[in-house]
């Protein structure tokens, strides 16, 4: 994989592409999340992003946790519904990878250790909607927060580099 990536440069390109316009979408799939998380796919499709979301079975060579970790390394950003059971600790292990814009919304206040990750991440940005048409307003503007840190992040990789 190294060779191919350092041989094809249309990979790299591949790679450079989905930075620029992933997104990770991450949320419950039970009660309707995973027909909101089509819908948010959608909306991204729309503003010419490449939403990912993680339906499908997992490689043999990885366990849930680093599946949803390669696909973040690979986004500009991620969108995450903390409804869902899992997505704390898959926002927890991302974040511990990676200093990644990170949008998350919910119908009530986020879960009580939200704080913890705003502390570790200044590039996270919270969503409490009373429903959808309110939902898509306020990912709007996260999204337009969102696309500023991930040029803040990439400015600050190259002054740390020289």
């Amino acid at each position: 994989f190294v060779y191919y990536l350092s041989s094809h440069k249309n990979m790299r390109n591949m790679i450079n592409i989905l930075n620029s316009k992933g997104v990770l979408l991450l949320g419950k799939f039970k009660d309707g999340g995973l027909e909101r998380l089509y819908k948010l796919m959608d909306w991204f499709k729309a503003r010419n992003y490449t939403p990912m979301l993680f339906d499908f079975d997992r490689p043999n060579n990885l366990d849930y946790t680093e599946t949803v970790i390669t696909m973040a390394g690979l986004s500009k950003f991620i969108v995450a519904d903390l409804s869902g059971g899992s997505v704390p600790q898959e926002l927890y292990a991302t974040l511990s990878s990676f200093q990644k814009p990170v949008i998350v919304y919910s119908d009530q206040p986020a879960y009580s250790m939200f704080k913890d990750i705003k502390r570790k991440n200044r590039f996270s940005y919270e969503i409490v909607f009373a429903d959808e048409k309110d939902l898509y307003e306020k990912m709007e503007n996260s999204v337009k927060e969102a696309e500023l840190s991930h040029t803040q992040i990439a400015h600050e990789l190259i002054d740390s580099h020289g």
